[in-house]
């Protein structure tokens, strides 16, 4: 047996899962530099365009291990380390991570340094990550393999990626969750939250009609910090 209200808080548990996919999606492609739609995937804003500053790309020679010693792929994470640091400014202390697809995560494996760091932090993937996730640290770097494709949309703007971003703290504060108020008479007129639900009680009390609402708008502060990475 189940309760209305058992049933009600279910459909409003499953309404909010996929509200938050849209936002997972919109924060992926806030941190490419860009606004995108995340049903078509077509590009609504360039926060690169907008604030009138370049996309900058860090190459990294993980397929050249046999030349190219283990200190450069070190030195190449500082140089990463440092432009994000010297485009935050003093808005605070800078940690840096990067979302990865699968092919510039198995360049890396490529490194034999890159590989020990991977195999010797297996614990802390199973306990500190989702399942499935390949999350290390390595170069002063939290590196994550993430899902780059979402149905037939690349969000990341081609293959042999990596996108490097600042964490977040209170120091700072970069990342904006906007929301726009809900089309209801209670919103007007009042500053929007990211989410909106109501109940409506149908006809004769034969049902309820659940309602949920979400207009967001995700957007990092200092664009100029976020970097792109390619493996070769």
């Amino acid at each position: 047996m189940e309760s209305v209200n058992e049933r009600i808080t279910l459909e409003m548990t499953r309404h909010k899962d996929n509200h938050e996919a849209t936002w997972e999606y919109l924060r992926a492609s806030a941190i490419c530099g860009l606004l995108r739609d995340a049903q078509s995937g077509a590009t609504l804003l360039n926060f690169y365009t907008e604030f009138g500053i370049a996309e900058e790309v860090f190459t990294f020679a993980f397929s050249s291990v046999a030349v190219t010693a283990e200190g450069d792929l070190q030195a190449k994470c500082r140089e990463v380390k440092d432009a994000v640091g010297m485009a935050i400014g003093g808005s605070g202390t800078c940690e840096v991570e990067a979302l990865v697809d699968d092919v510039f995560f198995n360049n890396m494996m490529k490194s034999a340094g890159v590989r020990s760091a991977w195999e010797s932090q297996g614990d802390f993937r199973r306990e500190g990550s989702d399942p499935g996730d390949e999350v290390f640290t390595w170069g002063g770097i939290k590196w994550r393999r993430y899902r780059t494709v979402i149905g037939a949309n690349n969000f990341f703007g081609g293959t042999n990626v990596a996108r490097f971003y600042p964490v977040s703290t209170a120091g700072n504060g970069i990342y904006k969750h906007y929301g726009a108020p809900g089309p209801s008479l209670q919103a007007v007129n009042t500053i929007g939250i990211p989410l909106y639900a109501s109940q409506l009680i149908l006809p004769h009390d034969s049902g309820v009609q659940i309602h949920t609402n979400s207009s967001p708008f995700m957007i990092c502060t200092r664009p100029g910090s976020l970097k792109k990475g390619v493996s070769s």
